[in-house]
């Protein structure tokens, strides 16, 4: 399901709110991105996990994703990123 997600968000995510979003227990999360690294699947770089061909990206968003799964995903990344933006934004005054 990380992969799904992955694709569903289609840009740079963390790796703890990417295992979030796939429902993922933290004991499982690490062994799950690193079989979507060794096959080049996912790049891992200090900004988070992306896919390395956006065509693989696509592809799995279409094909494995419903569009019912794929509007709950983006809706609990968006409501994350904008409570994480608040955040910043109050603790910076």
């Amino acid at each position: 399901m990380a992969r799904a997600v992955a694709a569903a968000i289609g840009e740079k995510i963390d790796a703890g709110f990417l295992a979030q979003l796939a429902e993922l227990p933290a004991a499982r999360a690490e062994p799950a991105l690193d079989e979507l690294e060794w096959p080049r699947c996912l790049n891992a770089d200090p900004l988070g996990y992306s896919f390395v061909a956006q065509i693989a990206r696509q592809v799995v968003d279409r094909d494995m994703l419903t569009a019912g799964q794929r509007e709950r995903t983006l809706a609990r990344w968006k409501k994350r990123r904008d409570d994480s933006m608040r955040l910043s934004r109050s603790g910076a005054r």
